[in-house]
């Protein structure tokens, strides 16, 4: 017996989905849901509900708030707290160029002002909330400090 975290109820696991993954090894595996496949058809109509129709705003920011909030925990281990913390301590500007950053991704609009956490790849820090141009930069030299002094020392060059 199994307790779904959605109703409460307790139900036999063959009321429970799987999921399955793979894991580093490329060997496949599977594990029980926490919500009840009763639970997850609902949730699923109630999603096509806001999909289907009403407000086109109200809609996006709730998908996007579920995937941000789904990505920050899994990818970065923080809370939509934390991040909106990070973002409160940085006036929501980009922690390098400062440009006006929002707190959700969005679709459409400025992609610039998209909320990027910024981490050290090697060791999964948080350093930052950055704009999606500072981010896709860092991410284009590799967060190698030698190409980044090596351009910075090429700018220069046209300065002189």
């Amino acid at each position: 017996m199994k307790i779904c975290k959605k109703c409460l109820k307790e139900k036999n696991e063959s009321d429970f989905g799987h999921y399955k993954n793979k894991n580093a090894n490329g060997e496949y595996y599977s594990y029980v849901k926490k919500t009840c496949k009763e639970c997850c058809s609902k949730r699923s109509r109630e999603c096509e509900e806001i999909r289907a129709g009403g407000d086109e705003t109200m809609r996006l920011r709730q998908i996007s708030k579920k995937s941000t909030k789904h990505r920050l925990r899994v990818k970065y281990g923080m809370s939509l707290d934390e991040m909106h913390s990070m973002l409160t301590d940085q006036n929501f500007k980009c922690k390098i160029c400062e440009y006006p950053i929002s707190e959700y991704v969005g679709r459409g609009g400025d992609r610039n002002s998209v909320a990027c956490v910024d981490h050290n790849h090697e060791t999964g820090v948080v350093r930052g909330i950055l704009c999606h141009r500072c981010n896709a930069a860092l991410g284009l030299l590799r967060d190698d400090i030698d190409v980044i002094n090596r351009l910075k020392n090429y700018l220069l060059l046209g300065l002189s």
